[in-house]
Formats: C-alpha cells, sequence, structure tokens
C-alpha cells in the first residue's frame, strides 16, 4: 500500500513538472498553483486510503475500550467478589488489553485476588 502511495505522488509530480513545463510561470502565473494543488490531490487519496489503519492507530494511542470485551459483564463477574469502583479497561495495542478496578472485599484480599483473576 506505501508502494502505491509513492506511486500516486510520483505521478502528481510528473503531472505538475509537464504543466510548468508546457505553461511556465512567467507567462502563466497560475500555473505555479498546479504543484501544490497536485500534492494536495495525491496526499488526499493516500490519506483515504489508509483510513482504516489511521482510524486503528488513533484508537490504540487514545487507549479506547476494546469492542471485543463486554464490559457490563466483566464487572458484574468481579462485582461477586465485593463492591467494584474505579473500573476501567483500554488497549495497549493490538491484541493487548488492560484492565484496573478497586475491589472493596470483606476477608482475606488475597483469596479474593486469586479469584478475580
Amino acid at each position: 500500500m506505501h508502494v502505491l502511495g509513492d506511486l500516486l505522488m510520483n505521478i502528481g509530480t510528473v503531472i505538475a513538472a509537464t504543466v510548468i513545463y508546457f505553461f511556465p510561470t512567467d507567462k502563466n502565473p497560475w500555473s505555479k498553483y498546479i504543484d501544490p494543488a497536485c500534492t494536495l490531490i495525491f496526499s488526499l487519496a493516500v490519506v483515504s486510503s489508509c483510513n482504516k489503519t489511521l482510524k486503528n492507530c488513533f484508537f490504540i494511542l487514545m487507549e479506547g475500550a476494546p469492542a471485543a470485551i463486554d464490559a457490563e459483564a466483566l464487572r458484574d463477574e468481579l462485582a461477586e467478589l465485593g463492591e467494584v469502583s474505579e473500573f476501567h479497561i483500554w488497549s495497549l495495542s493490538r491484541g493487548k488489553d488492560a484492565m484496573s478496578a478497586h475491589i472493596k472485599c470483606s476477608g482475606n484480599p488475597m483469596q479474593v485476588l486469586k479469584k478475580a483473576k
């Protein structure tokens, strides 16, 4: 995909150079805008083709909650061990999720921790 983006940018460069060659900027002042216009158009094409990858990267950087985990069901399971507060789930990277919670328990905290695992 990256190679295709480079190819598109090179095509834009060739188009801009051809227009500027046949329509010099000293006689046609509008032709100086062709290069930035081609760059903008082809950059938008590359960004739109990478949209899914950019969304996934942004989701992970913002530490979004993973859709594959049912947070309410997990919280309910932990609530069986004690009162749950400060419950958070987030993605660290693709396939690696993290969870933290405060569980107020009565009894031996180590046994509750082992059950929560």
